[in-house]
């Protein structure tokens, strides 16, 4: 679809409000192109230069994106809306597994490591991760080494690096 096409059918849908969840120039530039006379985003978005394109500017507390997206819905509602918790499926295997590596009396804190990536490029290399666990291991903190599908030798070179006190492990979701 070509920009003016785009533009058209954008301003076709008559909107009252348009807000910016993606908190992006590119997000904002196309809100704008809706010829909507409310777009509304974060007074500091994402990408710092979309403000300038908001009309409307929502100063968010909340820590997660989702809390931050509700608090700029709260600008077109006007009601008191509450994320609501998300509800979660109990499996007891799941929880049996979870149990044995976080006994539920245990007063251990912990760290979990994620050096898996979609592409190596994006990978940190072995050496990295496993100074940063053994610095957490010197601090009394527990660490966990996380394995994806086919990351189990990366987490196991990682804990072999500690001399072992680091622990890979594969969490699996139930099905």
């Amino acid at each position: 679809m070509k920009s003016n096409s785009l533009r058209q059918a954008l301003k076709a849908g008559g909107y009252d409000a348009v807000i910016d969840l993606q908190g992006a120039v590119r997000s904002a530039v196309v809100g704008r192109m809706a010829g909507c006379q409310r777009l509304i985003g974060e007074a500091e978005p994402r990408e710092r230069a979309a403000r300038w394109l908001f009309t409307e500017r929502v100063e968010t507390r909340g820590a997660h994106v989702i809390e931050q997206d509700v608090e700029l819905a709260l600008a077109v509602a006007g009601d008191d809306l509450k994320p609501a918790a998300p509800w979660l499926p109990v499996d007891p295997a799941a929880e049996a597994w979870a149990d044995s590596v976080f006994p539920r009396n245990s007063k251990s804190s912990a760290v979990l490591i994620n050096p898996g990536a979609g592409w190596g490029a994006k990978r940190w290399p072995v050496e990295c991760y496993a100074e940063v666990a053994g610095g957490l291991l010197e601090r009394g903190w527990r660490v966990l080494v996380n394995a994806g599908p086919g990351e189990e030798p990366l987490a196991e070179e990682i804990a072999n690096a500690t001399g072992g006190r680091a622990e890979a492990i594969v969490p699996r979701l139930a099905s």
